[in-house]
């Protein structure tokens, strides 16, 4: 990869050289037996077992695992914006895995499931012969949301995103935030979502205006000083799945 850049003229980074001895020494003060990591790590861990012989005279294994990438090469990951994390509620589980391209379901299967290969196999030759991803799909996010959960949980977080996705319903919400405000706090759209934790800052509720993404009780908002109503129950939904049910007391 540095060849093909220096090539090109590009530079090469002393973070980026020093990036894999760092992760290396990682290993030697651990002193670990076997490192697990994507196979875009192998050559760091690979400097880890080095080190490891020339320092404590011990050998390090190690072991790559096969990423889960689209069909470009891209991650699902952190680098790319789509990662998924364990502690998600699950219907946002549920939902984020519905978002995962259809290219990446079989390793998804094969690296986070325990479903058995000759069933694996006999969903690939579904695929291939017509069916619907959507409905393996749905397998998927059941699967690991159970995996993680319960039963029961990935049974709901299906009819959520059935009803809130396919549907296009408002789903049936009995937790209501109850939000006290006085008449110096902003009840401006922007701001509220950064205080209730449903974006991380304005500027990322403003994109989700922008990108018509964000409904006040069944009603899309295009306006950036949007101006919640107070003494009301509101349900805000962000993206395709995410529903609060709020009301603002004054």
């Amino acid at each position: 990869m540095f060849q093909e850049r220096i090539k090109r003229g590009q530079d090469v980074y002393t973070n980026e050289l020093l990036y894999p001895i760092m992760q290396a020494y990682d290993s030697v003060a651990m002193d670990v037996d076997l490192e697990i990591g994507g196979r875009d790590q192998t050559f760091n861990m690979l400097m880890g077992r080095k080190l490891m012989r020339n320092m404590k005279q011990k050998d390090k294994f190690v072991m790559s695992l096969k990423l889960i990438e689209d069909a470009e090469g891209k991650k699902i990951g952190k680098t790319e914006g789509n990662a998924i994390s364990l502690v998600d509620k699950p219907s946002d589980l549920y939902g984020n895995i519905m978002a995962f391209p259809d290219e990446v379901l079989m390793t998804c299967f094969e690296c986070l499931t325990h479903i058995p290969m000759d069933q694996l196999i006999r969903i690939k030759q579904q695929l291939n012969e017509g069916v619907n991803p959507m409905h393996v799909k749905k397998q998927l996010a059941h699967t690991l949301v159970e995996l993680l959960h319960s039963s029961e949980d990935a049974q709901k977080a299906q009819e959520f995103f059935e009803a809130a996705v396919q549907k296009r319903e408002i789903p049936e919400l009995t937790n209501v935030r109850e939000v006290n405000i006085d008449r110096t706090t902003s009840h401006a759209l922007v701001d509220m979502l950064v205080t209730l934790n449903i974006v991380g800052s304005k500027s990322q509720a403003k994109q989700l205006i922008r990108q018509h993404a964000i409904d006040v009780n069944g009603k899309t908002i295009e306006e950036l000083n949007y101006q919640l109503p107070v003494n009301r129950e509101l349900t805000i939904k962000t993206g395709k799945y995410r529903f609060e049910k709020i009301k603002l007391v004054r």
